[in-house]
């Protein structure tokens, strides 16, 4: 999933759902791939029934779901999503669910950035960022980093925001770039070479191809409180 391969994440997901057991956690996994694809409804289909599923299973898969539910609904109603999210975040953190406070809490903090919460989205991208780090998380870093962007970019802070993305474009363990954040990322490339200059950017982004994962890392918790 994270390297980017959606037909194969699918139908591992598809064959999950064979399981009985585990038709909740295979409806929630194909809702995302389906929202990366930009299948809205399709997402929406397995939320529904991953939600109907939950009911009977475990608290980590109801909290699975509740993130999930979020996802999907920051495609139609940003603040029921943003609701949602803490919920998702909330519940997983009470029952020790450590992936699932991963994921909840990082797209949590997506949707802060992206309604200008900036004072709650620095407090909540602080504790994340070290929570990531030490647990070795990178797949979640670089998206981690990569909404970081985005608010530094925000602030005008453009320099470090750039450094940042640039990172994150060049590390192989970086996750690719799906659904609207294709798009999404493409503006901001575009606002930052704008704003600092085609070839300051370029400059910057190859420093930060060539800077270790770690001094990175450093440098973005030096940004955060």
């Amino acid at each position: 999933m994270y390297r980017g391969d959606a037909t194969a994440s699918t139908d591992w997901f598809e064959r999950m759902g064979r399981t009985a057991e585990l038709t909740g956690e295979s409806h929630v996994s194909r809702a995302l791939m389906a929202l990366y694809a930009d299948d809205v409804q399709a997402a929406r289909e397995h939320v529904a029934v991953a939600t109907a599923a939950a009911g009977a299973g475990s608290d980590a898969e109801r909290a699975f779901t509740l993130y999930a539910e979020g996802e999907v609904l920051a495609r139609s109603d940003p603040v029921a999503a943003t609701a949602r999210l803490r919920e998702a975040a909330a519940e997983a953190g009470r029952i020790g669910a450590g992936q699932v406070s991963k994921v909840a809490r990082l797209a949590l903090l997506a949707r802060l950035v992206r309604d200008g919460q900036t004072q709650e989205a620095r407090s909540l991208g602080g504790a994340l960022l070290r929570d990531l780090h030490r647990t070795g998380s990178w797949a979640q870093i670089w998206t981690m980093l990569r909404v970081l962007a985005e608010l530094l970019a925000d602030e005008g802070s453009s320099a470090d925001a750039a450094f940042l993305l640039g990172a994150a474009e060049r590390d192989p363990s970086a996750p690719p770039l799906m659904g609207e954040d294709v798009a999404r990322h493409a503006e901001l490339r575009q606002r930052l070479a704008e704003e600092v200059g085609p070839a300051v950017l370029q400059q910057v982004q190859a420093v930060a191809a060539t800077t270790p994962r770690t001094q990175v890392v450093r440098r973005a918790m030096r940004l955060l409180p």
